[in-house]
């Protein structure tokens, strides 16, 4: 049993910030990254085209489709409704002070159709998703293990 405690964080390197970072710990998380991803980039979209228009005739007869054409997931951002705000992207670390969720607007597009005649199209914001840190919705992604630091993150985040 050791009488003192190790110190090893004092040492003078613990201060120095890797340019890269390690790649056992960013290989841990990799295969949900590149999951969630998959999701956005091409998940999204094929779950998009198997589903089934809806159909339905009103009460003067005329036919009404639906049909989902677009969904897509945004960065984090403060919302439009804040004014005078340096900066637009919201970052993990901000979610984690303010105990709120790191999440992304997630906008449909709508397509329709009355009696085979196509309308335009519509677009809604449809609710806030969470996103995954270092995914392509993340607005950590790509960021050097000194800007991670930087934005309140772990360099190893």
């Amino acid at each position: 049993m050791k009488d003192l405690p190790v110190l090893t964080n004092l040492k003078p390197q613990f201060r120095e910030i890797p340019k890269k970072q390690n790649k056992v710990l960013a290989n841990l998380g990799a295969p949900h990254i590149e999951s969630f991803d998959y999701v956005l980039r091409e998940g999204l979209a094929d779950v998009i085209r198997q589903l089934d228009p809806v159909e339905f005739e009103l009460p003067n007869k005329d036919r009404v489709r639906l049909r989902i054409g677009d969904c897509s997931i945004a960065r984090p951002v403060v919302p439009l409704s804040q004014l005078n705000v340096r900066e637009k992207r919201v970052f993990p670390s901000e979610c984690r002070q303010k105990n709120e969720t790191y999440a992304g607007m997630c906008t449909i597009t709508v397509d329709w159709e009355v009696n085979g005649q196509p309308r335009p199209a519509i677009t809604r914001d449809i609710g806030a998703l969470p996103v995954m840190l270092r995914s392509r919705a993340c607005n950590l992604g790509g960021m050097s293990p000194a800007e991670l630091v930087e934005r309140g993150e772990h360099e190893d985040e």
